[in-house]
């Protein structure tokens, strides 16, 4: 599974060569396009501290607030269910979707092999039976690229960058 860059905010997820769904980033929401479906992550207010998540047909599914004003990590409500998302940077920069037991459903991270920065995605293979798992993984995406591109610096180095695996 791979995060492919096409334009300066858009993004396809694509497993084994099948499109999974486009993540387009724009300024107050984040689009999820998947079989032909729209699903939008929206700022809510201006402190940015609350996210709706917003289904095809307009309705609010669920929402994300931060569990503290200065915390690393925040709560996402979707159809009753409860994930985390944390932010870590131990030893380097990752994010991670957790579940109500705390398990890691899905991570973005970066490491390094042979003195290069590069990214890992990965998402547990039972979570992919989620309806929800690609739109929340294209939320952990919205989270992780600029944090890559901050630690990492070089654009153009970005191509290494965005190789991911499942």
């Amino acid at each position: 599974m791979e995060w492919q860059k096409k334009s300066t905010n858009t993004f396809e997820l694509v497993d084994n060569g099948y499109l999974l769904g486009t993540l387009r980033r724009e300024l107050s929401q984040t689009t999820w396009e998947s079989k032909g479906k729209i699903y939008r992550f929206q700022l809510r207010n201006s402190w940015k501290q609350t996210y709706q998540l917003i289904a095809p047909d307009g309705k609010v599914m669920g929402e994300m607030r931060s569990k503290s004003w200065f915390g690393s990590s925040s709560v996402i409500t979707l159809e009753e269910q409860r994930y985390y998302l944390n932010f870590t940077n131990n030893p380097l920069a990752a994010i991670q979707l957790l579940d109500a037991d705390k398990q890691i459903l899905v991570e973005a991270r970066l490491t390094t092999a042979k003195g290069r920065a590069q990214a890992e995605f990965s998402m547990k293979e039972v979570f992919k039976t989620n309806p929800y798992a690609f739109w929340l993984a294209s939320i952990i995406w919205h989270y992780f690229y600029p944090i890559a591109l901050s630690e990492c610096g070089d654009v153009d180095s970005l191509g290494f960058l965005l190789m991911a695996t499942a």
